[in-house]
């Protein structure tokens, strides 16, 4: 018997170069990485579309990419209504595109499998409607062993029920694994999608930060002659429905004068005149920058004080909110400032790690903690974790891509 996967097939609709954020694709990319490194023979298949973006140009895919296109149709208003009700897609435009990607990418999917001998096969969501793949490759293969690799959630983001939800358990049930993103994630999926043969279906693999990134940067802690407050990623200043930053900044207005300090946000993908507005209102003390390298974004991260990350105003989808950049903030040993709903993931992984401090998204709570601490870093003009000394590998995408490369193994009867 062989010792390692030889044929990998990963199934994600954005891949660099041909992605506006590199967070939307980066967990598929380094995982085609990792497993190339580990002697797989690995395919990508990805839809090509917009701009090549150069900040991300440069970074090395050391696996095969496989490229197609999608195609617009003329029914379009119609087929956007009925694609959001089946598959229940974080929009109705994404759930109508990438479902007509899905089936435009078939006859490649196919031609790959056939040619390539593949054993595995990774599909990667959302859009959860590229899922649907599951079953018609299940249909055509049977050995072919089947990973359904969940990014977010999909029904559970707002505990829908009806055609989509039906479709995703026909999807789990055709599959050989389902990754998780986190345990509270896991736990609610085995919930509502028993595993009715207790294979094991269901494991979970973090996001994870990139450690060989990470070990060339000095972690030393500069003093700021202001305390930086900072978020570092997109936010919506438009659309307010998942994740408001305006409780936060109306908070920060009320507190702010006459003290030295600064809120920062990084990563947006255009300043706008709201914005510009915001800045002025604020004396300057709160900016917006575009986005940076990666490299530059955690060096962002070493010079802060205190690291926010905001999740999602909907109880269901915070419940499993745990942002990739979080774990990069963990890795940098600043403090983590986490605002969301109170039964949700991300309290649990700040209070259960001890790295940081947590309130709900509410201009009284969240005031009180600006005050809190203000009034700590004041004393020392300074302000640290507890356990800066604390081992983090098990968070490092390196070790969680290894996990991730195990299951794949015992999927196909190695180890």
């Amino acid at each position: 018997m062989a010792n390692k996967v030889n044929n990998i097939l990963i199934v994600a609709d954005q891949m660099l170069p041909y992605t506006g954020a590199f967070g939307n694709c980066q967990r598929m990319y380094y995982l085609a990485n990792f497993l190339s490194d580990k002697g797989c023979n690995v395919s990508v298949i990805s839809e090509k579309k917009g701009k090549i973006n150069r900040n991300i140009n440069n970074l090395e895919c050391r696996f095969k990419q496989y490229w197609v296109e999608n195609k617009t149709f003329s029914f379009q208003n119609y087929s956007k209504k009925l694609s959001k009700t089946i598959f229940n897609d974080v929009g109705e435009r994404i759930a109508f595109e990438n479902y007509i990607w899905s089936l435009e990418s078939r006859k490649q999917l196919f031609k790959i499998i056939k040619e390539k001998n593949i054993e595995v096969l990774i599909i990667s969501g959302p859009p959860f409607s590229v899922f649907s793949l599951v079953n018609s490759v299940r249909r055509n293969n049977k050995n072919i062993k089947i990973i359904l690799d969940y990014r977010d959630p999909w029904n559970l983001w707002n505990n829908t029920w009806g055609i989509s939800r039906k479709l995703e358990y026909r999807c789990i049930t055709n599959c050989d694994k389902v990754i998780c993103f986190c345990d509270e994630f896991k736990k609610d999926m085995e919930k509502f999608f028993p595993d009715k043969k207790n294979t094991g279906k269901y494991d979970v693999i973090y996001n994870g930060y990139q450690e060989n990134v990470w070990k060339n940067l000095r972690l030393e802690y500069k003093e700021n002659s202001k305390m930086t407050f900072a978020f570092i990623g997109a936010l919506d200043f438009n659309k307010i429905n998942l994740r408001n930053p305006y409780t936060l900044i109306n908070a920060f207005l009320e507190f702010s004068p006459g003290k030295d300090v600064e809120l920062i946000f990084i990563g947006q993908p255009e300043i706008t005149a709201k914005m510009r507005a915001i800045s002025r209102k604020s004396g300057g003390k709160i900016k917006f920058f575009k986005p940076v390298t990666a490299q530059e974004s955690l060096e962002k991260m070493i010079e802060g004080d205190i690291l926010i990350t905001i999740s999602y105003l909907n109880p269901w989808t915070d419940r499993y909110a745990l942002s990739g950049k979080l774990f990069d903030y963990l890795r940098s040993g600043r403090v983590i400032w986490g605002i969301g709903t109170k039964g949700g993931a991300l309290r649990h992984f700040i209070e259960k790690n001890g790295v940081g401090v947590f309130c709900e998204s509410d201009e009284e709570e969240i005031g009180r903690l600006l005050n809190h601490l203000y009034d700590k870093w004041n004393k020392e003009k300074y302000i640290g974790r507890k356990n800066n000394n604390k081992d983090w590998s098990a968070y490092s995408r390196e070790y969680q891509n290894e996990k991730y490369y195990q299951i794949i193994k015992r999927l196909v009867g190695i180890g």
